[in-house]
């Protein structure tokens, strides 16, 4: 606050790109498990309600044979600098080679 006692705030409306990898803060509730400090892979964004779809290589999705992917919100991750993971879908793209 400055002399004139007016609040100054900073908005940060960046978008974590598809493939980050972030650390998460909080529970898969179909599962029962506290996710706090598990690393996932940022799948997609949606920009209508800000959401983030996370998947987490190696756990069960809700239903059998499927990949996790759960849904958080931005204060809910922490993003991991530099380091990039594989989106569950991008084992369904092959890539051409030259």
């Amino acid at each position: 606050m400055n002399n004139n006692k007016i609040t100054q705030l900073e908005l940060d409306f960046s978008v974590i790109k598809d493939g980050t990898k972030v650390r998460v803060k909080g529970y898969d509730c179909h599962h029962l498990l506290d996710l706090t400090d598990t690393i996932g892979v940022v799948d997609s964004y949606s920009q209508r309600t800000g959401d983030y779809f996370i998947y987490f290589k190696g756990m069960r999705g809700i239903v059998p044979n499927t990949r996790l992917i759960l849904i958080y919100r931005r204060e809910q991750l922490q993003v991991i600098p530099g380091r990039r993971g594989r989106c569950s879908w991008e084992h369904l793209v092959k890539k051409k080679s030259n």
